[in-house]
C-alpha cells in the first residue's frame, strides 16, 4: 500500500528564503527609483557647469561674454550675451537649466542657502585676460540642485574662473 504525504504546506526554511529574496528585490528597486528620480538635479548641475565653462572659454578668446542666471517659471534659465567689441551685442542665447521639479539654492559660503525663486538674477562677467569670474558683491558662488533627497553642488571660484561639480 502506498503512503500519501498529506503535508501540502511550505516549510519554515522555504518561507524564510522567499522573504529574503523579496527583501533584496525590494531594496534594489527602491535604490533604482531614487537614482532615476534624482537624475534631473544631476543634469541641471552638469548643464550649468558646462554653460559657465563654455562662456569662460569664449571670454578668453574672441568674445566678451556676460551671463545671467535667472529664476523663471519655477525653474532656472541662463541667458548668455556675446559682445564682439565689448559693447556691441553679437548674439544672445537662452538655456533652460531646470524646471520647477528641481529645488535650486544659492550660497556665498556653502553654509547658508537661499532658494532661487522667480525674479532671482545673478550677473556673471569674465575677465578677458585671466578668465576670472566677476560677480558683483560675491566671492565664490555655490548653486545646489536637489531632487529626491539627492543634491549636486556647482561651485564657481571667482579668482580663477574654475567651475566644479561637487
Amino acid at each position: 500500500m502506498e503512503k500519501w504525504n498529506k503535508n501540502k504546506g511550505y516549510t519554515l526554511v522555504e518561507l524564510i528564503v522567499i522573504m529574503a529574496i523579496l527583501a533584496v528585490v525590494s531594496v534594489g528597486s527602491i535604490v533604482g527609483v531614487s537614482l532615476i528620480s534624482s537624475k534631473p538635479a544631476q543634469q541641471a548641475a552638469s548643464k550649468l557647469k558646462t554653460v559657465i565653462q563654455n562662456d569662460r572659454t569664449s571670454a578668453l578668446g574672441k568674445y566678451k561674454t556676460e551671463l545671467f542666471v535667472v529664476g523663471e517659471d519655477g525653474g532656472v534659465k541662463v541667458t548668455e550675451n556675446f559682445y564682439t567689441d565689448g559693447t556691441t551685442l553679437n548674439s544672445s542665447k537662452d538655456t533652460k537649466i531646470c524646471d520647477e521639479n528641481v529645488k535650486v539654492q544659492v550660497s556665498d559660503d556653502n553654509t547658508s542657502w537661499d532658494d532661487v525663486v522667480d525674479g532671482y538674477s545673478l550677473t556673471v562677467n569674465f575677465d578677458r585676460s585671466s578668465g576670472a569670474i566677476k560677480i558683483p558683491d560675491h566671492g565664490d558662488v555655490y548653486f545646489k540642485f536637489t531632487k529626491a533627497g539627492k543634491s549636486y553642488t556647482v561651485r564657481i571660484y571667482h579668482l580663477t574662473g574654475k567651475v566644479e561639480l561637487q
